[in-house]
């Protein structure tokens, strides 16, 4: 076994754990009880590689025009929706925020985007269907700011009735003015999305564009980007998944069928349940819900859905996660905001990634209650400490990671650590459990090792601990380094983490040598 102090230096988080309040989290049918887990990585070879830019966050289209946006009151009712500032991009801290997230996509879109007409296609007359309007400062103040924290743009187009002739067919002239404009001026828009959710159109514009018009609407795009731009991407046709019942109006698999060579990247959006604001609820979101471990794997099911039915019409496209969050409708107030939405997210991180699908797009940056940063006053979220630790510790070679216990509480995922030359292994463990600590046994691997143990104080809590830590932004805004603890294992020795209930962990090896992450890919 691993050294006593070893043991007692892990063992120093469990008290932080013991005293915190999960009272209201236990009613929810949780996992059962195991006391100890034994955790078995290959460092052989990879399952699945993800892209650099994996973890990525959106800003919807309606915070950057200023438009409409989820009303944070109780009171608000379905679909509340409330006039909000034009997003400010030149924050101090979010741009150092943002930028310690890099390399990552900033994907701007949301039903907005369907919604908005385009300042530098001016010389075209605006129709009376058009609600926003993005101008060309703000476009600008999006593409500087993208550039400037290292990121690139995901920019969803106007497939909606705003974009459209009297005979309803989709006009390219506005598109063509803003692709035109990005080449011109070297922004950093690699991929262009062709409308967002098309199939709940009925529902958030009242029409229905059935995926055999998507598909040549589509290829108009094609024809477009390859004219105007052809070294970016095209994507669609980013499909609203919902827990459950899935897509609920069928359009995936008609429009591969009838478009899916057009696209170089098939996008789907997927939330685990729905917020107070919205209408109809498949999993109403509730303290707990989204824990348990059938509703943890809801998510395999439709992302196994879209990868079948993308082979299955012999498409090469990627597959993107294209938006996702703790709850749909602009988040829920008290658990998408809190420590305990960290959990869900490590965990979908790593089941998204060992599927292979390229990119996972957070909504939100800041904006909403599944904002990574609260928009009004800059204080990270916890899903943003979450996100800091992914995005620092876990590269982009995703090795197999077993659980020796088929219903244990505790989920695995393991990734080579980021860099070319890295041959480091890092471990993320979720444990699951409201009440129960498990001891976790992970494999002895070459070199030192490092922790990051994160509790809180509870479901609801605002902060976070990392090794006991809080960890703040100084008083400019720098996020801090996060250095972790160290502890140097005997040859032969068994390492056992301790994770206390309802926590998240990642452990480091940077001198693993594993063969998988020293492979040229």
């Amino acid at each position: 076994m691993v050294s006593l102090r070893a043991v007692a230096w892990l063992s120093g988080f469990v008290a932080i754990a013991a005293a915190s309040d999960w009272s209201l989290w236990r009613d929810a049918a949780p996992p059962r009880a195991v006391e100890q887990v034994r955790v078995t990585v290959g460092t052989d070879a990879t399952i699945a590689t993800v892209d650099e830019k994996y973890l990525s966050v959106a800003i919807d289209m309606a915070n950057v025009v200023g438009g409409a946006f989820w009303d944070p009151s109780r009171t608000a009712g379905p679909m509340g929706t409330r006039k909000v500032a034009a997003y400010d991009f030149s924050r101090p801290a979010l741009r150092k925020m943002a930028t310690a997230l890099a390399p990552a996509f900033l994907r701007v879109g949301g039903t907005d985007a369907d919604r908005t007409a385009y300042e530098l296609a001016s010389a075209r007359k605006r129709p009376a269907a058009d609600t926003w309007l993005l101008t060309t400062s703000q476009w600008r103040n999006l593409n500087t700011f993208a550039q400037d924290v290292g990121w690139r743009v995901m920019f969803t187009l106007n497939a909606g009735a705003a974009a459209r002739n009297a005979d309803g067919a989709w006009d390219p002239t506005s598109a063509r003015a803003l692709i035109e404009d990005a080449r011109l001026h070297k922004y950093p828009v690699d991929v262009w999305e062709f409308g967002n959710e098309l199939n709940v159109y009925p529902l958030l514009h009242a029409q229905w564009l059935s995926p055999r018009s998507y598909a040549d609407d589509l290829q108009q795009a094609r024809w477009l980007l390859r004219d105007a731009s052809p070294t970016s991407r095209l994507a669609g046709p980013a499909v609203a998944f919902w827990p459950h019942v899935g897509e609920g109006l069928p359009f995936m698999r008609s429009f591969m069928k009838s478009g899916g060579d057009l696209v170089d990247i098939v996008t789907w959006h997927y939330y685990p349940q729905q917020s107070f604001r919205c209408p109809v609820a498949t999993n109403r979101a509730r303290a707990g819900q989204v824990l348990k471990p059938k509703e943890l794997a809801e998510i395999d099911r439709w992302a196994s859905f879209v990868e079948k039915t993308k082979s299955d019409y012999g498409s090469r496209a990627e597959v993107w996660l294209g938006e996702t969050g703790g709850a749909q409708c602009g988040g829920e107030p008290e658990l998408s905001d809190r420590f305990a939405s960290s959990l869900w997210w490590i965990d979908q991180l790593g089941r998204v990634a060992r599927r292979g699908q390229k990119v996972v797009v957070r909504q939100t940056l800041s904006g909403g209650d599944y904002g990574l940063i609260d928009d009004a006053t800059m204080t990270p979220n916890p899903d943003y400490w979450a996100s800091l630790l992914w995005r620092r510790l876990m590269g982009t070679r995703v090795l197999d990671a077993t659980v020796d216990v088929a219903d244990a509480p505790v989920q695995a995922y393991a990734h080579c650590m980021p860099g070319e030359s890295a041959t480091g292994v890092a471990m993320a463990l979720v444990n699951e459990h409201p009440s129960q600590m498990t001891q976790v046994h992970v494999p002895r691997l070459q070199g030192e090792v490092g922790f990051f143990v994160v509790t809180a104080k509870g479901p609801k809590a605002r902060t976070v601990l990392i090794n006991g830590k809080e960890p703040r932004l100084s008083a400019s805004g720098d996020v801090p380094s996060l250095v972790p603890a160290q502890i140097n294992v005997r040859p032969n020795d068994l390492l056992t983490v301790p994770l206390p209930p309802h926590s998240y962990a990642f452990v480091v090896f940077p001198q693993a040598q594993a063969k998988a992450c020293a492979a040229r890919i």
